[in-house]
């Protein structure tokens, strides 16, 4: 469906074609536009910070209106262009964190952490860590990944390992090629385990990344059928 916006946005440049528009779903800064400071920082948020949904513009938080693309949107196009809540995962908080995680950029991070929260933070350094073979940098061992939580003021609740129990039972993948996988679900609703929690985890040897992938050990699946008790707190 055409809305009257759309051919606006296509006479003013700021897309090529309404294919693109309802494709993307969001306003890409151009590679010619030039940005400098913290909008010059490897972000997907920066780099779309304008999101089109139903002939609508928003941008994800009111830190986002001073990006020099939005100022210049409102400017060709004449309007003021509202913040929503309903952020895309691209410039959602916990994307920015793992776009700058990604190249080490933790100085970077942490001055613009008002452009994501602590969540955020804390989730994208639990992803670093549990699923290394998905990331396109070197691992998070946990070593770092504890420098990392300090640093950002996320408190070690204690080494409670009692949250595995509710995890799904594990269950063997059986491969074609190489050996069989114990693949680990921590499920991705707003209960999920943190990142001191996976860490904690990893370094009792209940779960393992050499794979690349986060995986049951044997250990582990003993302390999830009850064989074994190790330490809850």
């Amino acid at each position: 469906m055409q809305y009257p916006l759309d051919s606006v946005l296509i006479e003013k440049g700021l897309v090529p074609n309404q294919f693109i528009l309802e494709l993307n779903g969001f306003l890409t800064v151009p590679h010619t536009f030039d940005l400098s400071g913290i909008w010059a920082y490897p972000s997907m948020m920066y780099r779309f910070p304008v999101d089109y949904s139903g002939g609508v513009l928003s941008v994800g938080s009111e830190h986002m209106k001073a990006h020099p693309f939005v100022k210049y949107c409102e400017q060709i196009l004449g309007v003021d262009i509202p913040v929503s809540t309903d952020a895309r995962g691209t410039r959602s908080g916990w994307g920015h964190a793992m776009d700058l995680i990604r190249f080490d950029m933790i100085d970077e991070l942490e001055e613009t952490a008002a452009f994501t929260t602590i969540d955020g933070i804390e989730h994208a350094i639990a992803h670093y860590v549990c699923w290394p073979k998905s990331c396109d940098r070197a691992p998070l061992t946990t070593k770092e990944a504890r420098q990392l939580l300090k640093r950002f003021g996320i408190r070690d609740p204690g080494r409670d390992l009692s949250w595995i129990k509710r995890l799904s039972r594990p269950s063997c993948l059986t491969c074609d090629e190489g050996p069989d996988r114990w693949p680990v679900n921590p499920g991705f609703d707003h209960n999920r385990p943190g990142a001191w929690a996976h860490v904690h985890a990893l370094e009792a040897g209940y779960f393992s990344t050499k794979s690349g992938w986060l995986q049951w050990t044997p250990d582990g699946r003993d302390f999830f059928d009850g064989k074994t008790f190790g330490t809850l707190f």
